[in-house]
């Protein structure tokens, strides 16, 4: 019965596709960018180090360079025929996750949900955290930039001062993960914002936006109160409620159904 199976097995030819020798090369540079053996900025090694480290030909390092290149790794010159470690911004990877979100029918109350999930804990953790002064010193500051904003009538700036707070309670919490993720939810959010607030927009749509900014700014200046008094509980009660508040507001607003748009 063995013997039957062996033949079977192997009557039926298949092909088996083996890596192409530039998309390795291209995955040890990425490996040793991602490791940070080169920095942002820097050049990599000349050509005729990686063609003789790899035992490559030319074209193929060009391919791998290009394959590293169309994932904003590096940058190509032609004028100095070098490769410069370009390492990607976090707009980068939000373009290409907001436009995964609006294929796949994201809203912008998904959104907000998210974002209250995310935010909560990262507020706690200023609370919790014994060195917090200097943290505060950034939120007060992002506050004032907000009230100035939010005084000078102007929606879309006033709006991105507002997101730029909530950015900087999440950054400031020293969470890397929950601050890399957060980004990507509020830059998609930030362009949907834009968008909506774009010039031809409605000024009713402003004026609504500047006084929902204007309730929001009240509840930040109570967050750094309480993070300043140290309540680890109240400030992730209150930044929860905040949350939830926001969300809220959206169910009853029929924007907050409509897929996100940063297209």
């Amino acid at each position: 019965m063995a013997g039957g199976q062996g033949t079977t097995f192997g009557s039926a030819r298949r092909r088996v596709s083996l890596p192409k020798a530039a998309d390795l090369v291209a995955d040890d540079l990425r490996r040793e960018i991602a490791s940070g053996t080169f920095a942002d900025g820097e050049l990599l090694p000349p050509g005729t180090v990686l063609l003789e480290r790899y035992g490559i030909s030319r074209p193929t390092l060009r391919e791998a360079l290009r394959v590293l290149a169309s994932e904003n790794l590096i940058s190509l010159s032609a004028r100095t025929q070098g490769a410069r470690v370009t390492l990607p911004s976090t707009d980068v990877a939000a373009n290409y996750a907001g436009v995964l979100m609006q294929l796949r029918g994201t809203t912008l109350l998904d959104l907000e949900r998210t974002r209250a999930v995310i935010e909560p804990p990262a507020a706690r953790l200023l609370a919790e955290a014994d060195d917090r002064e200097a943290a505060l010193d950034k939120l007060r500051a992002a506050l004032d930039t907000e009230k100035q904003a939010i005084a000078s009538g102007d929606a879309v700036a006033a709006g991105r001062a507002a997101l730029d707070f909530h950015d900087a309670v999440v950054e400031l919490s020293g969470n890397v993960t929950l601050a890399t993720t957060f980004a990507l939810v509020q830059s998609v959010v930030q362009r949907h914002q834009d968008l909506r607030l774009s010039e031809g927009s409605d000024p009713s749509d402003h004026e609504a936006h500047l006084r929902n900014l204007g309730i929001a700014n009240r509840a930040h200046a109570k967050l750094i109160r309480l993070i300043e008094a140290g309540d680890a509980d109240g400030t992730e009660a209150h930044w929860r409620a905040h949350a939830e508040i926001v969300a809220e507001a959206l169910v009853e607003n029929d924007d907050a159904r409509r897929i996100v748009d940063i297209v």
